[in-house]
């Protein structure tokens, strides 16, 4: 007996692991190969995203992934305001929330800043060698503490070397669905 288009979503959850490893893959590849993550990926993404959730799991899904795809944005957002990341890397992590949903997508953004912090601080090591590197390090996070401001420290790093974060979304992303058994 064959399953209608709905049957058979709800019964292949792993079209849920498929689009997401699609998104993550294309995010990485083309943050790294062009600085920039195009909009006809993170849209196209964020509308699967909702569409799978609502037809696995009905309306509590389509709520799952909405939420997701708002947190996601959201907590990115502030890192954009303040200079620390482009636009296309806030949308990258809302379209991760429209697939994982709520509430993987609050473990994704925590590993992902984890390993964003991690990668920051070995580029400014590899781009100004390591006496410098820590000293600006020392210096970011001394600004910080000090002044209770991100703004001002980041004004003092314009400097720095453009950071790639789409392959961090992507490695942090995988390491939370791992950690949480989804993959």
């Amino acid at each position: 007996m064959d399953a209608t288009p709905v049957e058979w979503l709800q019964t292949a959850p792993s079209l849920g692991v498929i689009g997401l490893l699609t998104l993550l893959a294309l995010g990485a590849i083309s943050d790294l190969r062009h600085a920039k993550i195009p909009n006809r990926v993170t849209y196209s993404a964020m509308i699967g995203g909702l569409l799978l959730q609502t037809a696995h799991h009905g309306i509590i899904g389509l709520g799952v992934s909405a939420a997701g795809l708002a947190v996601g944005t959201a907590l990115f957002v502030a890192f954009y305001a303040l200079g620390g990341m482009g636009a296309g890397d806030v949308k990258f992590m809302g379209a991760v929330g429209s697939l994982v949903g709520l509430p993987d997508i609050l473990s994704a953004v925590l590993v992902t800043a984890l390993f964003g912090g991690v990668y920051a601080v070995g580029i400014t090591i590899r781009s100004k060698g390591m006496g410098e590197g820590l000293r600006e390090v020392l210096s970011f996070f001394l600004s910080c503490v000090l002044t209770g401001r991100l703004r001002s420290a980041l004004a003092s790093a314009e400097a720095q070397p453009k950071l790639r974060y789409g392959m961090v979304i992507a490695i942090g992303t995988l390491a939370a669905q791992w950690w949480e058994g989804r993959l």
